[in-house]
């Protein structure tokens, strides 16, 4: 399959921060710069159709100071803990910024239209995702968002001195692979270590992927 996108499914922000900086996060999603901290999380908000994530009556403004803004949602997350935020670095109390994110997810289905990469990075020190629960995930997009035009990116990272990735599944919908970074390269945003990066884009890179990619004017258009 020839891909039309990119397309970050989280756990974190590193996945959408590094395909920034070499040039192929192709537009805002709704993901990018969520911290679903466990795949159960993810799992439940594509099953809702996002319905728990974006009630008003579950979120609230959770701010340290003016730049450090959060929003904590009554369903997923704590709501005495600021670090806990699934919404870590939106308002969406902010009537603004609950429209952009409601523009995210109409991207999100619409995606189903196209040829579609989707990459899940996960922490496999404390979201150590199941082959069961990878294949959950295959089913949701497939059945749930009439999606067939699409393959799913896993990958797990691990902390070692031996940096370097290695594909272990290989599965009609989704592939995993390890990527090996650091350990003081992790931030939960892009790896401070350089090769971690390139390792990451090396993964993502080894898929058939168009050079004139989706934008956002085109999807939005639909």
């Amino acid at each position: 399959m020839i891909f039309d996108t990119i397309y970050s499914l989280g756990s974190r922000c590193q996945n959408a921060l590094i395909l920034k900086k070499y040039g192929y996060r192709d537009f805002s999603g709704i993901f990018d710069y969520l911290n679903t901290q466990n795949v159960k999380r993810i799992l439940h908000i594509l099953e809702d159709d996002f319905n728990e994530l974006l009630n008003p009556k579950n979120n609230i403004r959770s701010a340290l100071d003016e730049k450090r803004v959060r929003t904590l949602n009554k369903y997923y997350d704590n709501i005495k803990d600021f670090h806990s935020a699934t919404l870590c670095h939106h308002d969406i109390t902010n009537k603004e910024q609950y429209s952009a994110i409601l523009r995210r997810k109409e991207r999100f289905k619409k995606l189903k239209n196209f040829n579609t990469l989707y990459n899940y990075t996960f922490n496999s020190w404390e979201n150590n995702v199941t082959k069961e629960e990878m294949e959950k995930m295959v089913d949701i997009i497939k059945d749930k968002y009439d999606n067939k035009n699409f393959r799913i990116n896993f990958i797990s990272l691990c902390l070692g001195k031996q940096q370097g990735f290695t594909k272990i599944i290989e599965n009609e919908y989704y592939d995993v692979f390890n990527l090996t970074i650091l350990p003081n390269s992790y931030c939960g945003g892009e790896f401070k270590n350089q090769k971690d990066c390139q390792n990451f884009m090396d993964i993502i890179l080894s898929y058939n992927i168009k050079e004139e990619r989706l934008t956002a004017e085109k999807i939005d258009l639909l």
